[in-house]
C-alpha cells in the first residue's frame, strides 16, 4: 500500500492537477454526470452516479490527507497500521465495482 502512496506523492508534489488528471475514474464519472443526467434523470440513476462520485472523492480526500501528513514528516502508522499488500483483485477492484455501479444506475 506504501508503495502506491508513494507513486500517487509523487505525482502529487509535481503538480495537484496533474494528480487529478490521473484519476480518470473521476475525470470520467463528471463527464457521465454532466452528459447523461439529462436522459437519465430517475432517482436510481442520481443516486447510483452519485454514490460513484462520493467514493471516488473520498478516496482523493484521504489521500490528500495523507499526503499532508507526508509534507508534515508524520507517520502513517496510525492511519495505515499495516503495509497492506495489493493484490491483482484488490487493485483492479475499481474496474469491476464502477462499471457494475453505472449498469445499475443506467437500468
Amino acid at each position: 500500500m506504501y508503495g502506491v502512496l508513494k507513486n500517487n506523492y509523487t505525482l502529487y508534489k509535481k503538480n495537484i492537477f496533474l494528480y487529478f488528471l490521473f484519476n480518470t475514474t473521476f475525470i470520467f464519472t463528471l463527464y457521465l454526470i454532466l452528459n447523461l443526467t439529462e436522459y437519465y434523470s430517475s432517482t436510481t440513476f442520481v443516486f447510483w452516479i452519485l454514490s460513484i462520485l462520493a467514493m471516488k472523492s473520498m478516496d482523493i480526500i484521504f489521500k490528500i490527507f495523507l499526503f499532508k501528513k507526508i509534507d508534515n514528516n508524520e507517520t502513517l502508522e496510525q492511519y495505515l497500521p499495516i503495509d497492506i499488500n495489493i493484490g491483482f483483485m484488490l487493485r483492479y477492484f475499481n474496474v469491476f465495482i464502477y462499471p457494475f455501479m453505472f449498469i445499475i444506475a443506467i437500468y
